[in-house]
């Protein structure tokens, strides 16, 4: 079993306001590449995935321009 003490995360919420990509950077720098999760608002009915994933940020996709939030919740090592 992993030692959790060496786990982070982080949660932020990404609104949309008609673009179809955001940059976000976490709170805190991760010591590897976090494993992340995006939810989007049910009013917001797009596809959505990341790209350039980083122990420092990430960029949030979706499928067209849309006004909405997306959840984001990041899960990685310390560094």
């Amino acid at each position: 079993m992993a030692d959790l003490s060496t786990l982070q995360y982080d949660t932020q919420v990404v609104s949309f306001t008609g673009q179809v990509s955001r940059s976000v950077s976490f709170s805190r720098p991760f010591g590897g590449v976090p494993k992340v999760v995006a939810t989007p608002s049910s009013n917001l009915n797009v596809n959505v995935w990341l790209s350039d994933i980083t122990t420092t940020g990430l960029t949030v996709n979706i499928s067209a321009p849309g006004t909405g939030d997306v959840q984001l919740t990041a899960i990685g090592t310390k560094p």
